[in-house]
């Protein structure tokens, strides 16, 4: 987070946004307001954003008839490279927002005009030091492919190594840096104002959302990225990723080794390069689940922009920024999650999502059974022609929502790649069973869980750690009773929601100070104007012009409240 941003404390109140960021919010704010989304803003205490005029609930008559969902997806379209990102981000959220509204982000499509040559050419040789014919016997000036963020040229290197060189466009950088910073202080400002906000943690949620960005936009992490995903795979005759050359990579350059093949776009093509679309689905299908459930580190976005199929139906995987690593023991509990839910083990579903995710004050357990077991029972006995995993995940995902039961992000980028990869296999090969697919692989990782080093391992570690605590219990118990014989111990009562309720008590003063004001000023005058001796004193024009103030400050207090919604 910004300098300016974490002086704050959590429940301290936020530091005032600096004024270079000010123009850029309200820029958001009169898109979303008019999306007919300014309600959210107003939610969650971010009425300063939004226009001075106007109700905040109205969406313009262009979009007036279309579903709030829809207008979520134009406007975080409008927004930019950040409110695409975000957008992305939360179509695989299913624990923060509703299945309609995760249908609909899913469609956010990130391609955008290319930038001319003469300032790819300008960006790369500032960064590599040299002129593009010094490094490159060939290069391409129309881009294979062009992103928000950058796009790809491809090029031949002196040796006659064909490669691509991905160029980011000029000045994004900055501009995503203060979107940025405008997110992180929204966030923060939401938990204040919003009990469900508070809930999920928006704050953190920005900061790690913000952390990937910020990532994505230095190459040299991609490039990190890629070969480690390179050297997962290189015991895999299956599946690879290109080669990276430091030498001619940079912040905002990066070069990879040129992957041709066949883009998944459907069977034909891959049976016309005579590949299989049978054995390319079960190689893409393997690789991504052994790469979640075994290596623990995945492309994190493999959709078919971002894979190809070469000779012997090997997959190559493409644009690796957006790798994921997932610890040891959060692994484990995926590959239960989602083995339960393959096994419609109902039990076991709500020890591994509480295990994996964190409940709320709002997590009902027995009602939490009920659904668990409900959706179980509703794909009982169904095949994978039936009903698909991306169907089993949202619906799985619909009841952590209803539960309020937040779930970390690496778990949600986990679900985005299941449902992307499952649906690039039903591209290919529409008969393509997914489902038994994961089971298998789901099944065999579980298998070497349970060896018998692994199982000594555990109980080696859980025997320190309970050696460990019971060693510390007796200072710890000392440490609390001496604090309690002292002025040392406090104790803290938080109530829900009190600055929010804070709030509007001020408000609620503030307009009425007001309204006695004016009320005082209008009879005042009034009185004046109606009493002979007063009239002499205070000449008609002074009488009149007091008699103005009061009706206009009366009128406008009327405005503000009904522009707030409130009236």
């Amino acid at each position: 987070m910004s300098p300016e941003l974490d002086q704050r404390q959590r429940g301290g109140g936020v530091t005032r946004m600096p004024r270079a960021l000010l123009r850029r919010a309200y820029q958001v704010g009169r898109v979303f307001a008019r999306f007919g989304l300014g309600s959210a803003f107003h939610a969650h205490g971010l009425d300063r954003f939004l226009p001075k005029a106007g109700p905040k609930r109205r969406p313009d008559a262009a979009t007036a008839g279309l579903a709030i969902p829809v207008r979520l997806r134009l406007a975080l379209q409008e927004v930019g490279v950040v409110g695409i990102k975000i957008g992305q981000a939360l179509s695989s959220r299913g624990d923060l927002l509703p299945l309609d509204y995760i249908a609909e982000l899913r469609h956010l499509q990130d391609s955008v005009e290319p930038f001319p040559f003469a300032e790819a050419r300008q960006i790369i040789e500032e960064e590599l030091n040299a002129t593009i014919e010094e490094l490159f016997a060939e290069f391409d000036e129309g881009p294979a492919a062009s992103a928000s963020i950058g796009q790809v040229h491809f090029a031949v290197l002196a040796d006659g190594q064909k490669v691509a060189v991905k160029v980011q466009r000029p000045g994004v950088g900055d501009r995503v840096e203060t979107d940025l910073r405008i997110v992180e202080y929204a966030a923060v400002t939401a938990e204040r104002y919003s009990r469900f906000a508070a809930e999920m943690q928006t704050g953190d949620l920005a900061l790690e959302f913000a952390q990937v960005l910020r990532d994505e936009l230095n190459y040299r992490v991609e490039g990190h990225n890629t070969e480690r995903l390179r050297q997962n795979l290189e015991s895999d005759d299956r599946a690879t990723a290109p080669r990276v050359y430091w030498g001619l990579s940079s912040r905002r350059v990066l070069t990879t080794e040129r992957m041709d093949g066949v883009k998944p776009d459907g069977p034909e093509a891959l049976v016309a390069a005579r590949i299989p679309p049978r054995r390319a689905a079960e190689n893409l299908a393997r690789v991504m689940l052994q790469q979640i459930f075994v290596h623990g580190y995945f492309h994190g976005d493999p959709h078919p922009g971002n894979v190809l199929f070469r000779p012997g139906a090997q997959v190559a995987f493409l644009d690796c920024g957006n790798a994921i690593a997932i610890g040891p023991e959060l692994r484990e509990g995926l590959v239960r999650l989602f083995a339960a839910t393959l096994e419609q083990d109902t039990l076991e579903i709500m020890d591994q999502l509480l295990l994996v995710g964190m409940a709320t004050e709002d997590t009902n357990m027995q009602r939490l059974r009920v659904d668990v077991d409900r959706l179980t029972s509703r794909y009982a006995g169904l095949s994978a022609a039936d009903v698909s995993v991306s169907a089993v995940v949202d619906n799985l995902m619909a009841v952590v929502f209803r539960h309020r039961i937040r779930m970390p992000a690496v778990f949600t980028g986990v679900l985005k790649a299941f449902i992307v990869t499952e649906g690039v296999c039903l591209a290919i090969n529409p008969g393509f069973d997914f489902r038994d697919m994961a089971h298998e692989v789901a099944r065999e990782a579980l298998t070497a869980h349970l060896n018998v080093t692994r199982i000594l391992r555990d109980l080696e570690r859980f025997g320190r750690d309970i050696t460990r605590h019971v060693a510390a219990l007796p200072r710890q118990l000392n440490q609390l009773l001496t604090r309690a014989q002292g002025p040392g111990l406090r104790t803290r009562v938080h109530i829900d929601d009190m600055d929010r309720h804070i709030r509007r008590i001020d408000t609620m003063f503030s307009r009425l100070s007001l309204g006695l004001v004016a009320s005082a000023i209008i009879v005042g005058s009034a009185l004046i104007l109606s009493s002979q001796r007063a009239s002499e004193l205070i000449t008609y024009p002074v009488s009149v012009a007091y008699a103005i103030v009061g009706a206009l400050l009366g009128g406008w207090l009327v405005y503000s409240i009904w522009r707030s919604g409130r009236l």
